[in-house]
């Protein structure tokens, strides 16, 4: 049984596990104009930044870095420094040092090639940030990068529970992390994928994502390890999938074919019922295509019977960190024994196109839980599920 006895967050809410749970609970979010993205070249669409007092001024590495870092730190916060170095590292993300870059290119005076520091190119990779992690926090285990669009961060909790599996790693720790940058801003709005007023999954007048930002950290581990080291199961890693549907670069099929095949491989992974999931953690981009494409898969597996919200109605989308972020307010509802609502949907504003499925709405929904499914789809039909179970579900 692989469990997650560890996870840390950083998130628009703020640092920690903890500040995320209390604003997914409160309803609301705290999407705005970001100043520190340039008005001339990025639109002024509302982001949902994490806030500035978290960063320190003279920071010296990229914010995706900073973000895996903190997350990774919590995560780690039972496990001495000395029984750190055979943990093994994964790291799903898409931005890198993005946002360092650009500054470089763009903000910063040029004369010639000695106006050009080298240290912004060591940090450009995606990988430094796993690079980074793993030199701070002592961690010598494998350690790998997950590069799969918006389903990296779930990507890399799946790929760590398989390492435990194929006796690679004893523990793994699995991080999503994703930094705002002008390049994403600006690239999902040349798409026409950016809603000006604020993600609106499943509504009827949505008009695209929310780019947030931020990064959510698990330690990956066997029930008996973690128990024999004296840490609690935080959550159950029950059955996962991760399938390649290869329809199209960025639109997703609309059958929803195969998003639902990925769901109901994670379920026969677990050697579970459709029965047996209490919600579903959708992708929910707010997207016109997406979310009606999920409502059809879901509706496929679940019918009418499972309750459903997507958490990117108060995060933002926040690629490559989105799958681990929403995995980690899997973990917040499990504990709270609350199914959050998608902000804003009500019974008025449904898409037609996506009432097939039990959406919650207006207040948490109190109900048992015990299992959750944690949906990423990502660009290039490289879509994933996890069902992660409470604490009580190990066995």
């Amino acid at each position: 049984m692989i469990v997650l006895s560890g996870v840390g967050a950083v998130s628009g809410y703020g640092l920690g596990f903890s500040a995320l749970k209390h604003g997914l609970a409160s309803g609301k979010r705290s999407f705005a104009p970001w100043a520190l993205l340039d008005s001339v070249r990025c639109p002024q669409h509302p982001v949902c930044a994490v806030p500035d007092g978290i960063f320190q001024p003279d920071e010296p590495h990229s914010r995706s870095a900073t973000l895996a870092l903190l997350a990774a730190k919590e995560a780690l916060a039972e496990v001495p420094e000395d029984a750190r170095r055979q943990i093994g590292v994964i790291v799903g993300s898409t931005t890198g040092g993005m946002a360092l870059t650009e500054a470089t290119v763009l903000d910063a005076p040029h004369t010639g090639t000695a106006a050009f520091d080298a240290r912004i190119a060591r940090e450009h990779p995606v990988s430094e940030t796993t690079n980074l992690v793993a030199r701070k926090l002592g961690l010598f285990g494998p350690r790998t990068t997950v590069v799969s669009a918006c389903s990296s961060g779930l990507n890399a909790v799946i790929l760590a529970r398989r390492w435990i599996e194929l006796g690679l790693c004893q523990t793994v720790l699995a991080i999503g992390a994703d930094a705002l940058s002008r390049l994403t801003l600006v690239g999902f709005a040349s798409l026409g994928a950016v809603d000006g007023e604020g993600a609106r999954p499943f509504q009827k007048e949505r008009k695209g994502i929310t780019i947030g930002e931020g990064a959510a950290a698990f330690l990956v581990e066997r029930k008996d390890d973690a128990h024999r080291a004296g840490r609690r199961a935080r959550g159950v890693v029950a059955g996962s999938a991760i399938i390649g549907e290869a329809f199209h670069a960025t639109q997703p099929d609309p059958s929803g074919a195969g998003a639902a095949r990925a769901m109901r491989l994670a379920l026969e992974d677990g050697k579970l019922d459709a029965t047996a999931i209490d919600a579903v953690s959708a992708h929910g981009t707010a997207t016109q295509q997406n979310d009606a494409m999920e409502a059809k898969a879901v509706a496929a597996v679940f019918g009418k019977n499972v309750p459903v919200s997507s958490q990117k109605s108060q995060l933002g989308h926040t690629l490559g960190a989105a799958g681990a972020l929403e995995l980690a307010a899997c973990i917040a509802m499990l504990e709270d024994q609350h199914v959050y609502p998608t902000h804003g949907l009500s019974p008025d504003n449904v898409d037609p196109a996506c009432a097939e499925i039990q959406h919650v709405m207006g207040a948490p929904l109190r109900r048992e839980l015990r299992y959750l499914m944690k949906n990423s789809f990502a660009f290039g039909g490289q879509n994933s599920a996890l069902v992660v179970g409470g604490p009580e579900t190990a066995r």
